[in-house]
């Protein structure tokens, strides 16, 4: 059996020790990250696992539209700790349901190979990374609670520049700037496709709300979305989230208002 480490990511809430015990019982999960922030470690954590080991990460100066600075350095550093190859980054708030995960995890299996190279190196990357799925109503929105993949894969999606430092909110006007999932993505596109780096050197142009080149976008990463960033099955895909008090996340609602969409509707594998 392939083993993976788990990333968990995110600032620690009451229920996170049940997060992590949680996770722990799963047998390809052998070591556990708990990547947080250093203002958690004055509460006194203790491992609630033998797997788990945590890293107290220094705060960003600007936590960037929707958290992204924070994402983005939690899970990068805690990726950089993962002792086995192949790596799974959550959140510390989500609980992810037994048969979610093994089902995930014969999935990744069966359709791990990558279809597409790098431009800037043909040796990369090792594997698709895996996604919950893909937001058509946005451009490269790929959904970003969580990720499967190699671990030098995972380290090439996170260690990017923060998003526009002095941008400073949780929330922000999307015909100005980047949704957050949709900032990850696009600059992990633009390492597969000469056309995405463009669109990543012009994001006002092609990937911004109502942008003037919006639909252009659209269709070049509807080409590319699944060959890079593989979605999950739609129906394999259930988690508990007490925070917002959701026993199962609203798929049917994303799927409708957003045109979420997984290995059930994707192009490349009909």
């Amino acid at each position: 059996m392939r083993k993976f480490d788990l990333v968990l990511q995110g600032p620690m809430y009451d229920y996170s020790g049940d997060v992590i015990k949680h996770y722990g019982q799963f047998d390809f999960i052998e070591n556990i990250i708990v990547s947080t922030w250093e203002a958690d470690s004055l509460y006194g954590f203790t491992n609630f696992h033998p797997k788990a080991k945590w890293l107290f990460n220094q705060d960003v100066p600007y936590p960037g539209i929707g958290n992204i600075n924070r994402q983005l350095k939690s899970s990068l550093e805690g990726v950089k700790k993962a002792q086995n190859d192949y790596v799974i980054k959550m959140r510390t708030d989500q609980f992810w349901y037994p048969e979610s995960m093994y089902a995930m995890y014969e999935f990744f299996e069966q359709y791990k190979d990558a279809d597409l190279k790098r431009l800037d190196d043909d040796k990369k990357p090792h594997n698709k990374i895996f996604i919950e799925g893909h937001l058509q109503a946005w451009n490269f929105a790929s959904n970003d609670h969580m990720f499967w993949g190699h671990k030098s894969d995972l380290i090439d999606l996170f260690d990017i520049p923060p998003y526009m430092a002095k941008y400073i909110g949780q929330w922000g006007d999307y015909t100005k700037h980047l949704r957050a999932e949709c900032y990850i993505s696009l600059n992990y596109y633009a390492k597969f496709d000469k056309r995405v780096q463009h669109m990543l050197e012009n994001m006002d142009e092609y990937c911004y709300d109502g942008a003037p080149k919006w639909v252009e976008a659209n269709n070049v990463w509807f080409e590319l979305s699944s060959r890079v960033l593989k979605p999950f099955r739609m129906k394999d895909l259930h988690f508990r989230w007490p925070k917002n008090n959701m026993e199962d996340y609203h798929w049917d609602y994303v799927h409708k208002e957003y045109l979420q969409w997984g290995h059930e509707h994707d192009p490349h594998y009909k």
